[in-house]
């Protein structure tokens, strides 16, 4: 964890890293660790560290992100900001946790208002990839659902194998 946001920090430049049509393996797979500015990388350190302390991101977490947000399809990562620009940031992996966190969400209204909010303002501001973070929010949806689904069928199969050992 200390790594990730040692390495968010650093507002590093850009060397064709990102996600783009022409970007090779190892820029996609760079992108989150380089921010296009110091204003860029505060505010995601700020946001990771609020998911932190809100709900525990754990390694599998921050990992499962990672992969989500590196394989992003460069037409949709670069929806809505401008065209031929990379796509760089822990943004990413930062809304695929929040898509995962939103099945715990109690106010999920005024959570998804502030999402949408935050979105609006980059989308108007020209400089955020609007389509990379609603991939990746929606990916993380998906994802904890499936795994919620799958977690729901083993606990039904074990209860049903419990039930059928117990018959007469």
């Amino acid at each position: 964890m200390c790594l990730a946001v040692a390495a968010c920090v650093w507002s590093l430049p850009l060397w064709g890293m990102g996600i783009r049509a022409d970007a090779p393996l190892w820029a996609r797979l760079a992108h989150p660790f380089v921010h296009g500015g110091v204003l860029h990388a505060l505010v995601n350190v700020y946001v990771l560290w609020q998911l932190v302390f809100f709900w525990p991101v754990r390694l599998r977490h921050l990992l499962a992100a990672y992969a989500v947000a590196c394989s992003c399809p460069a037409a949709v990562a670069l929806w809505g900001g401008g065209a031929g620009v990379s796509a760089v940031g822990l943004s990413g992996v930062l809304h695929v946790l929040l898509g995962m966190l939103m099945p715990h969400v109690p106010c999920r209204r005024r959570f998804l208002s502030a999402l949408l909010l935050w979105s609006c303002v980059g989308w108007w501001s020209g400089c955020v990839a609007v389509g990379l973070h609603l991939w990746c929010f929606a990916c993380g949806l998906l994802w904890v659902s499936a795994v919620s689904c799958l977690s729901t069928a083993s606990t039904l199969r074990h209860t049903l194998v419990r039930w059928l050992r117990e018959l007469p």
